[in-house]
């Protein structure tokens, strides 16, 4: 199954795939079949942007189950048996093949556009996303992206989107710190202070500014350019199930799937 974005004529790639269901002969094999469906959402979630977590099926013999990978961990459904629930088999096939892309985990804050690149909604404004500097090969964890984004002026930035760890500090929270114009505690190490301090004794700083534009605009009142300035930040509120008004979060996703366990 591909997302509807996709040129149907085109090949199916990781991309692309909004959903895979292992079909095996018998129950026995139903091990191996969540083997491979794990294996394919970590695929799925390392090469699609606008991905928010992976649903899948195995259809072992008769007996069927519902698997769900989010980034704060994986979950499958209790024991379908197709013959015995005819109803629940029909229900479930239909969520798959006409249901929206959002029900199979796609974040509705990034769509595609009439000439098929992404936008992305950050903030209360839509912004163009350019292409992706780095994303992280992982199933759990923060699956960091980094990608670059572009206003409607023609302004770029770098935008960093990632799942937080409740009680940890933010990147948001680093950020501040280190921009804190009001913050007068040098450090006391002064080996420390000579690396990472206006000294830069490593030129750790200098390089980075230099593989950037002229323009690129870093914090300059600590006299450490390679600090970027943080223009805006979201917390993004999941509008998909039930209008909003709730952080995006994994408790959130799976309050809608009563029979996951």
């Amino acid at each position: 199954m591909h997302a509807n974005y996709a040129d149907p004529a085109t090949r199916i790639s990781w991309k692309t795939l909004a959903s895979v269901c292992e079909v095996k002969y018998g129950p026995h094999l139903d091990e191996e079949a969540c083997i491979q469906i794990a294996d394919k959402a970590f695929f799925t979630l390392s090469s699609q942007l606008d991905r928010r977590y992976f649903v899948g099926l195995t259809l072992c013999g008769s007996e069927m189950w519902v698997l769900q990978f989010t980034r704060g961990g994986s979950a499958v459904s209790n024991l379908i048996d197709i013959h015995d629930h005819p109803k629940e088999f029909m229900y479930i096939l239909a969520i798959f093949a006409l249901g929206r892309l959002p029900w199979l985990g796609y974040d509705e804050h990034i769509f595609a556009a009439l000439d098929d690149y992404l936008m992305v909604k950050f903030a209360g404004d839509m912004y163009k996303i350019i292409q992706p500097l780095f994303m992280s090969s992982s199933i759990q964890g923060r699956g960091m992206q980094i990608m670059v984004i572009r206003d409607t002026q023609g302004n770029q930035f770098i935008l960093k989107d990632c799942w937080l760890h409740i009680g940890w500090l933010t990147d948001i929270d680093i950020h501040q710190l280190l921009q804190d114009s009001h913050c007068n505690q040098q450090e006391p190490d002064m080996r420390t202070q000579a690396i990472f301090g206006s000294r830069d004794l490593y030129e750790i700083f200098s390089k980075c500014q230099g593989t950037f534009p002229a323009d690129a605009k870093w914090d300059q009142e600590k006299n450490l350019p390679g600090i970027p300035i943080c223009h805006k930040y979201e917390f993004v509120k999941c509008n998909t199930w039930d209008g909003g008004g709730h952080e995006d979060t994994t408790n959130r996703i799976r309050i809608h799937f009563p029979w996951i366990v």
